[in-house]
């Protein structure tokens, strides 16, 4: 709620009258701090990860995945307190859903990674090129 308040005192009211609300800010915020630190890590040109050691390449991966999930999720931070704000959900529920909603996507992911056919597939993709 302290994300969404912040975000709605510093709107301005024109922008809230041509239709920007709280949620299409946090959108589009989010989108641009996500392709800012595509481009960040893109700068950064860590492609070539065969000189650093395993730890050190499994640290860097976890601390990418960290911050793009929270960069990620920010727009829904600010969707989920607005609803707990406004009462439309209670705590337990969206909890609840959250939780499901992630035990699915690990289980999707997990699940196709161990298809050898969608495993090649995705590593035929190239990321930066």
């Amino acid at each position: 709620a302290a994300l969404a308040s912040a975000v709605a005192m510093v709107l301005p009211a024109a922008a809230a009258a041509r239709g920007w609300g709280v949620t299409e800010v946090m959108e589009v915020a989010s989108g641009t701090c996500l392709a800012a630190y595509a481009l960040k890590l893109k700068m950064d040109g860590d492609d070539d990860d065969d000189d650093k050691s395993e730890g050190e390449r499994k640290e860097h991966g976890v601390q990418q995945l960290i911050a793009i999930g929270i960069m990620g999720s920010l727009d829904d931070m600010c969707v989920q307190a607005s609803l707990l704000a406004g009462g439309v959900l209670q705590l337990w529920h969206m909890l609840f859903g959250v939780f499901f909603g992630c035990c699915i996507v690990v289980a999707l992911c997990w699940g196709a990674s161990s298809l050898q056919a969608v495993s090649s597939l995705i590593s035929s993709i190239p990321l930066w090129t």
